[in-house]
This record gives structure tokens, sequence and C-alpha cells, in this order.
């Protein structure tokens, strides 16, 4: 038994982590989860992101358009809109934190950001230069589900065993239970001071 239980420790310190969606605010991988510990299972199963920037399917899906635009030019005016949109206009949900939206600033006590489009554009122009460089994330505004599954990660990161990579993946995996998310995590993610 303790054969096996070394060999189990041995395997999870090799395991790569899951890659996350890009989106600040979004609380899943790219490429799916299993309860077994399967990593990138959605992918080899045809359900994978879809796209290159580094978005999960359902982050991505408002932007996509079936259209021909080899050089993004089209994606890249459709990112654009929906950060003008969001900080214009908000998305209205009351449980947004986003603070590229004015829903989430409202939500979160801060001030207004870029009312109009020509206070807006600057704002956004940077995060557009930022869309090549998959370590910058993106600011879109998700589902209360999405958004819980996030901060939860976040607490189970304080806990200072686990990196964030994995403690996404658990709750991915156990539908947002943070007690079947820490057993996943002990089942099957290496920790911080095994590696």
């Amino acid at each position: 038994m303790a054969a096996h239980t070394a060999n189990h420790e041995l395997d999870k310190v090799s395991r790569a982590k899951p890659e996350v969606c890009r989106n600040e605010l979004c609380g899943r991988t790219l490429h799916g989860v299993g309860p077994r510990g399967q990593i990138n299972g959605g992918t080899r199963m045809g359900q994978g992101p879809g796209n290159d920037l580094g978005l999960c399917s359902l982050c991505f899906s408002p932007l996509y358009v079936s259209m021909h635009d080899p050089e993004g030019k089209a994606l890249r005016r459709r990112i654009e809109r929906r950060y003008l949109t969001q900080l214009m206009t908000g998305c209205g949900k009351k449980w947004c934190f986003n603070e590229w939206c004015k829903t989430g600033r409202a939500n979160r006590g801060l001030e207004k950001l870029g009312s109009s489009a020509a206070a807006a554009l600057p704002l956004v122009k940077p995060l557009l230069g930022d869309i090549p460089d998959h370590g910058k994330p993106m600011h879109f505004c998700v589902d209360e589900t999405t958004q819980r599954k996030k901060t939860m990660a976040g607490l189970l990161v304080a806990e200072g065993v686990w990196e964030l990579e994995w403690c996404i993946a658990a709750l991915e995996a156990e539908g947002a239970d943070l007690n079947k998310a820490r057993g996943w995590l002990n089942d099957w993610a290496p920790t911080k001071y095994g590696r």
C-alpha cells in the first residue's frame, strides 16, 4: 500500500497544470476537467475552446462569428465593442464585480469610467494591445456561477496548499463544492510543497 501511495504521489507531481481561461473573472479551464482527475478531457472529446485567444468556449462564444477573418481584424473590433459596451452601459447583473464594467464598478463602489465612447475608447485601446499576449488577462463579464467559482478558487489558493490552476480545475470537476474540490485536489493535484 505504501508503494502504491508513493507511486500515486509521484504521478501527481509529474502532471502538467491545467490551462485556465485568461478571462480574469472566469473560473473554468480551457480544455475541461473530469471527476477522476482527467485534464483536457473536453478537448479530447472535441469540446475545446475553439479559439486562439486563450478564452474558454463560454467566454469566447459572444465573440464568435462564422466569417473568414484570417488577420483577426473583425474579432478585434468585436472585442473592442464588448469592452465599450461593458464600460458605457454595463451588464446589469447584481453579482458582477468586473472593474471593466459599469455595473461591476458600481457594485464594488468604484467611480465610473468612460461613460461615453470618447471617454471609454482611450481606456480600451491598451486592452486591445494586450490581445496577443496570453499572459495578460481579459476582462469580460461572466455568469454568477462562473464568477463564484473563481472567488472560491481564490479561497482554496489562500489555504497555501495548491496552485490556482489546480483549484479552478477542482471546482470545475466538482461543481463548485469546496469540500468535494478539496477531495479532488488531495486525490489528483500536486501540492505547492510537493514540487
